[in-house]
């Protein structure tokens, strides 16, 4: 399934307690990125990346984060991220200190699986742990095992309520699947990235021309440098997927200008850079919001998420729709309708008609009363056959993979 576990079991617990509520999931957002932006001041600032205490990096963090254009939808990346800066802070501790600590270890373990599980990309940011510890570090072969052990129980304890329901296949595919069939390595330049770009030239520049760190900073400075090596890697391969992936960028980006405010001493250059800064992400914004506002809904979601259009979009358009069989993207231009979403798991949940099949599937239909109901694979009519009540309601159209509500 496309969907991360963890983003599924959370949503769950969102709509359980407050049900279809837009709004909160803007407020948990909001109050998410707030504690992302303490968490990377407190990040900086404990582990002396800088030689001043201040709020700039917290600023500069949140500045940057506001070019991501779905901000506040509560996407699996902004969830990811904060995991992995929690994994960040434990990891610059443990090269500062160099302490021989089992328990620092297994929490950046355990950090860097919690934010697999929100989105798998960021496995491949292990890699980036395992040679700084290596290079920077005398960590003994046991904790590398605590290590893996940190990183492989989240994944391990996710099994239980899967096991227990009986069906693994959703999870084992999200975990071996990896979105593999996205990695054609084209590059999808928007705005976000142009900015992101701009500012991390401009910083390793004035690092590399003015910078005086201490050895440990310098090894930090490393750190964020094999860092966002391996987040345009990843960014690059993954282009199947919006255009929250350049959060992905985020930490290193924000560390990288971080400095360069923190060289450029106040005077001319600083505040003409501040202000080039404050300008170009007020002017994004601005331009993320007209984009939105004057876009076709269809057009819209075709140049953010990077999917193919809706051929059924003239029959769905303004409708309530339920996808049984086919792809997510046939919801565009229409609204959802009924307890089922993934056209992934509907086909394994409805794989075998029986008579628990037969009557999630009447649970489903008349909660909502769908007007159209999209069928590519034609499984439906094992169902309708059985249920008189849905039968006189709806009318196929075998020619175009559809049932109609009558009426409507």
């Amino acid at each position: 399934t496309e969907t991360p576990p963890l983003l599924g079991m959370l949503y769950g617990l969102i709509y359980l307690i407050f049900g279809k509520s837009i709004a909160i999931l803007h407020i948990l957002s909001f109050l998410l990125v707030c504690f992302q932006i303490l968490l990377f001041n407190t990040l900086i600032s404990q582990n002396k990346a800088t030689s001043t205490h201040t709020y700039i990096p917290g600023l500069i963090y949140g500045i940057l984060i506001s070019l991501t254009p779905d901000l506040y939808t509560l996407n699996p990346f902004i969830l990811s991220n904060t995991f992995i800066l929690l994994s960040l802070h434990s990891l610059f501790n443990h090269l500062e200190l160099r302490e021989k600590s089992d328990e620092k270890i297994l929490i950046i373990g355990i950090y860097m699986s919690i934010s697999c599980l929100f989105f798998s990309g960021f496995i491949f940011f292990m890699p980036v742990v395992l040679l700084l510890l290596i290079v920077y570090t005398n960590t003994i072969f046991k904790r590398y095992l605590l290590l893996l052990y940190g990183f492989l129980l989240p994944f391990l304890l996710l099994l239980v309520p899967y096991t227990i329901k009986r069906d693994l296949n959703p999870y084992l595919e999200y975990l071996f699947n990896l979105q593999w069939h996205s990695l054609d390595f084209q590059f999808n330049w928007n705005l976000s990235l142009y900015v992101y770009s701009i500012f991390t030239a401009l910083s390793l520049v004035v690092i590399i021309l003015k910078g005086r760190f201490t050895n440990f900073q310098n090894t930090l400075i490393f750190s964020m440098i094999l860092w966002f090596l391996f987040a345009v890697f990843i960014w690059a391969g993954f282009n199947g997927l919006n255009s929250g992936t350049n959060i992905l960028l985020l930490v290193p980006v924000a560390f990288f200008t971080m400095h360069l405010f923190n060289i450029l001493k106040p005077g001319l250059w600083s505040t003409l850079f501040f202000l080039v800064f404050i300008t170009t992400s007020v002017l994004s914004n601005i331009y993320f919001w007209k984009w939105d506002k004057d876009l076709p809904d269809t057009e819209m979601a075709n140049i953010k998420h990077q999917l193919p259009s809706n051929p059924y979009f003239d029959e769905v358009k303004g409708k309530k729709i339920l996808v049984f069989s086919g792809k997510l993207d046939y919801y565009y231009g229409a609204s959802h309708s009924g307890k089922m979403f993934n056209p992934n798991l509907t086909k394994v949940d409805f794989s075998v008609v029986n008579y628990e099949s037969i009557a999630l599937f009447y649970e489903t239909i008349s909660s909502s009363w769908p007007e159209v109901i999209i069928d590519e694979n034609h499984q439906l009519e094992n169902y309708f056959s059985r249920i008189p009540e849905l039968n006189a309601k709806y009318i196929p159209d075998p020619n175009k993979n559809l049932w109609r509500l009558t009426g409507s």
